[in-house]
């Protein structure tokens, strides 16, 4: 009886072992992922602030394994507020820009994602979030200001980290040609 119960938890464990070989396997991988970021000058707001709209995208190589909630940590130069995000719900922008203050005024913020809401079938995603000139007297100081993002992926047999930055010129931005 001992004999049988260890050759079935010995099968149990080799099946189990072998599910996880191919998951991980077949799981996305960060060197053949993307992510992107671009950064667009809109021009002055009715309130005088420059205002800059960062895009960013992301692209997994293969469909996603047993996902779990994923995440996108934006950060952003000193100087600058952020006013608002939005993140592409089942193939569009579905809400309103999110109104958002980073925490503790601090320059990042993160932004869970659903994998179920926010990437489509094939791991792609993608999204945007609006900059504010907040302390122009910071940016005139500098040349260029840059903004980062990080996708978190993480599943039930992987974790890694996609990024990708952007800069621009604080003069243009800010209407000084």
């Amino acid at each position: 009886m001992a004999r049988n119960a260890l050759l079935i938890l010995s099968l149990l464990i080799a099946l189990a072992a072998g599910g996880y070989a191919v998951a991980n396997a077949s799981s996305p991988t960060q060197s053949d992922s993307e992510m992107q970021v671009a950064a667009v000058n809109t021009g002055l707001n009715e309130d005088g602030d420059a205002v800059v709209k960062v895009f960013f995208t992301f692209d997994l190589d293969k469909k996603q394994i047993w996902p779990r909630q994923h995440m996108v940590q934006i950060k952003w130069t000193e100087g600058w507020d952020l006013a608002s995000y939005n993140l592409m719900e089942n193939g569009r922008y579905e809400n309103q820009d999110i109104p958002a203050v980073s925490p503790e005024g601090l320059g990042y913020l993160d932004v869970p994602l659903e994998p179920e809401r926010h990437l489509d079938g094939q791991g792609r995603g993608q999204g945007y979030f609006i900059l504010t000139s907040g302390d122009k007297d910071i940016i005139r100081q500098r040349v260029n200001s840059s903004v980062s993002v990080g996708f978190y992926y993480q599943s039930f047999v992987k974790e890694f980290k996609l990024a990708d930055s952007t800069a621009w010129n604080n003069l243009t931005a800010l209407g000084f040609y």
